[in-house]
């Protein structure tokens, strides 16, 4: 006997999209088949549409069409085969739990074991701490002696209060008298700027407090080491500005260090050697020419001092200065210090009020530049001779003009 039905087409299946032939049912499922092969009941496979998988059409199915002679037998079957999963998916869901259970035994067992190694430590390193101490945050915070190494974005609340900051989370402690005080570290966020003052406003406060633009720069350039998330881009972006307008300041540059990055291409891809080089094949890495370095650039350090201000203001920076000492930068893996107490409580504003300074200085150093620029073209075109100049003139229309003369003088 035949496992399909007569009614079945050539394939095996029947077309259950506009009717189905009397004396027969479509039973929905999955892996009906194999249960009416068992029970020997003749069918066919239930045809319900058609699909495109890479642009090529092919059949779908769902569940089987049985005679109506077929549907009880096999109902219970399907409820037979469904119960006994059930009961299986119990049994596996509840070893999984023992498993679990059992990992998480281990797991608590080997934390609590790391812990009284941590506990151990920590009362051999600060002997007179209190348990209180210990319990509080020997285990879970990296703990710092001093202050000099606690990193500079890892801050105190009063740092924190004293830069108008956000507190965020928990980052370490910093432990004095052996333990016995202990200090809470942070890592802080800005607040949102919710001032509707104008860089010009906050610019003419600062000026009327003595706050200059190059001390409003000295403490944003601490700032944005300090916060998570700071709008550096901005600031150092600023910073480049600036720093390019007030060359007249600039003392000297120093050589900090070369910096070099490793071509990953090379690392990474079996063709090429750890040197760079080619493959072989006469084929040189396009990334590194094979140099097998991806890239070199020089930290410079910059010193520069103001008029009417005796402090030396120290940046660093991969744009080579005018001044170039012999003598060498200072190293460091990471610039930047701690500001003291009497530091900070000498700066009257925040961040978002000390970028605003820097932007209106900035226009105004490029409006006098501009300026300067057209009075040396101005002169230019007075000693040719030339007709008398409106004084909205543009200072690029005035160079275009000059140089179109001078290339119909040349020669």
């Amino acid at each position: 006997m035949s496992q399909y039905l007569s009614i079945a087409n050539g394939y095996g299946t029947v077309d259950i999209r506009e009717s189905i032939p009397d004396g027969f049912q479509h039973i929905k499922g999955k892996r009906l088949q194999p249960l009416c092969r068992k029970l020997e009941i003749q069918y066919a496979d239930a045809l319900v549409g058609f699909g495109v998988t890479k642009r090529f059409p092919h059949p779908e199915l769902d569940g089987v069409v049985v005679s109506l002679e077929s549907v009880p037998k096999l109902l219970q079957t399907i409820a037979e085969r469904e119960a006994r999963s059930e009961k299986r998916r119990l049994r596996e869901a509840k070893k999984q739990a023992q498993r679990l259970e059992q990992k998480r035994g281990e797991q608590e067992q080997l934390l609590e074991q790391k812990r009284e190694e941590q506990r151990q430590t920590f009362v051999e390193k600060y002997p007179n701490a209190t348990e209180d101490t210990i319990a509080a945050y020997a285990q879970d915070n990296d703990a710092f002696d001093s202050l000099d190494l606690v990193p500079i974005d890892h801050l105190t609340e009063e740092e924190i209060a004293d830069f108008h900051l956000v507190k965020r989370y928990q980052s370490g402690v910093l432990l004095m008298d052996s333990g016995n005080i202990v200090v809470p570290l942070f890592r802080a966020n800005l607040p949102k700027d919710e001032s509707s003052d104008t860089p010009e406003q906050v610019y003419r406060r600062a000026m009327d407090l003595g706050f200059t633009a190059h001390k409003a720069l000295w403490v944003a350039n601490k700032f944005v080491k300090m916060v998570e998330l700071p709008p550096k881009l901005e600031v150092y972006d600023l910073k480049d500005k600036l720093l390019q307008h007030w060359k007249e300041y600039l003392i000297d540059g120093r050589i900090a260090r070369h910096e070099t990055k490793t071509c990953w291409h090379c690392d990474d891809y079996d063709g090429y050697d750890d040197d760079g080089g080619d493959d072989g094949n006469g084929v040189v890495c396009r990334y590194c020419e094979g140099t097998g370095i991806y890239s070199r650039k020089t930290l410079f350090e910059t010193r520069y001092q103001f008029p009417d201000d005796e402090r030396i203001y120290c940046y660093h920076g991969y744009t080579k200065p005018e001044k170039l000492s012999d003598e060498p930068g200072a190293n460091k893996p990471s610039y930047g210090y701690r500001l003291k107490q009497d530091e900070r409580k000498a700066i009257p504003f925040g961040l978002h009020d000390l970028i605003k300074i820097m932007r209106h200085e900035l226009v105004l150093l490029e409006e006098i530049a501009t300026r300067r620029k057209r009075e040396a073209l101005v002169t230019k075109w007075k000693a040719l001779g030339l007709p008398e100049l409106s004084p909205d003139k543009p200072a690029a229309t005035i160079r275009k003009c000059l140089s179109l003369i001078d290339q119909l003088t040349a020669g």
